[in-house]
């Protein structure tokens, strides 16, 4: 547990590649393909919470998350997961609750997809180009949305 790149991506035993082994000042860093691998080597229907924080993520990505039925809570903090994986995750994940897209490349397009997903209560926009008028269109079509932060947005 204290070695880099064991639950440091929010899922233990993450993906190993031909890299080479990380050192105190190199974490691993898990991509799309890593996910791909790690997703496919088991069952993981019954998973809730999942960080991808910090990986090299993209909207690539989604079309394998989406088969996390059971997903709640999902950290996509500082990837660069973007507007078409939200379009696909809206259409998918009906039981997310709480998910975090602090600082990566979502825009409108992608953030107005959003509002199909009735089960939000928790959602960071920060530092994304979340405008106003979408922010206000979310809180109109998101009634459970409890806790949300926009700041470094628009709607700030």
């Amino acid at each position: 547990e204290g070695r880099w790149g064991e639950g440091y991506n929010g899922v233990s035993g993450a993906a190993r590649s031909p890299r080479p082994s990380p050192t105190p000042h190199q974490p691993v860093c898990l991509q799309d393909a890593d996910l791909a691998r790690l997703l496919s080597s088991g069952s993981f229907g019954n998973l809730e919470n999942l960080s991808l924080a910090f990986t090299n993520v993209t909207s690539a990505c989604a079309e394998h998350l989406i088969k996390l039925p059971s997903l709640k809570q999902l950290n996509l903090w500082s990837t660069q997961f973007g507007d078409a994986g939200l379009r696909l995750l809206s259409e998918h994940l009906t039981m997310l609750q709480v998910l975090n897209l602090c600082e990566t490349p979502v825009t409108d397009a992608g953030l107005l997809a959003l509002s199909s997903m009735k089960s939000l209560c928790s959602l960071n926009m920060n530092s994304t180009k979340l405008s106003a008028d979408t922010y206000e269109d979310l809180k109109a079509k998101l009634p459970n949305l409890k806790e949300v932060d926009v700041r470094y947005t628009e709607a700030w």
